[in-house]
């Protein structure tokens, strides 16, 4: 996926807008990070915005008027804007002006402009994050666990999970690699059980 993005962006003319949606934890903040690090090998300067940044109609002006080209990225998107300040990237990321910058917004939610959706002159790319992929799962385990033997345990110990995200299974994957445990071993230390779910997502039952 990094390497699509970073490949359209480069051929296209404007701007060019890149969506994530998901959970988190889903592997979402992985693939930005992963595109802004491409980005600054190629010379390319990486901005976030957040909470702190100033008004969001300040910003869109000044992205506006930046002759450099730029990755741009807002993590948790609506967090940042809301809808009624959503309206004002629109123009932008039509990219009527002369920029060319290539904008990652990641979101946990659907609170997103509607007028953003169906229309990839706005946003190009929309990828959708959910629990992860079972051929993904074990790809990754084959690859990073380094007791092989215990491959198919952990495949199997991981799917308790209803929704499994990137999060767990790395970090269960760097425990059983660090202390030399089975995976029940590794999961009873760390902050995943599947006692945390609910049909949404993770999130502890004593605040549901």
């Amino acid at each position: 996926r990094a390497e699509r993005v970073l490949a359209t962006f480069e051929q296209r003319a404007g701007n060019t807008g890149v969506m994530m949606s998901g959970e988190k934890g889903s592997g979402k903040t992985l693939l930005v990070k992963h595109i802004a690090t491409e980005a600054l090998k190629r010379g390319i300067s990486v901005v976030q915005i957040d909470g702190k940044s100033p008004n969001i109609a300040a910003t869109a002006d000044y992205l506006a008027k930046s002759d450099a080209s730029l990755v741009v990225v807002f993590d948790e998107f609506e967090k940042i804007i809301g809808r009624d300040d959503q309206v004002h990237l629109l123009s932008l990321l039509d990219g009527l002006g002369a920029t060319k910058h290539l904008f990652l917004l990641s979101s946990n939610s659907a609170r997103v402009d509607a007028r953003m959706m169906n229309r990839p002159g706005r946003i190009y790319y929309y990828f959708e994050y959910g629990a992860l992929e079972e051929a993904f799962v074990r790809e990754y385990v084959t690859d990073h666990l380094k007791d092989k033997s215990l491959i198919e345990k952990l495949c199997e110990s991981l799917k308790v999970f209803r929704c499994l995200n990137f999060d767990i299974m790395s970090a269960v994957v760097q425990e059983m690699n660090r202390y030399n445990e089975s995976p029940l071993q590794a999961m009873s230390w760390l902050n995943a059980s599947p006692a945390f779910e609910d049909s949404s997502g993770y999130r502890m039952k004593a605040f549901v």
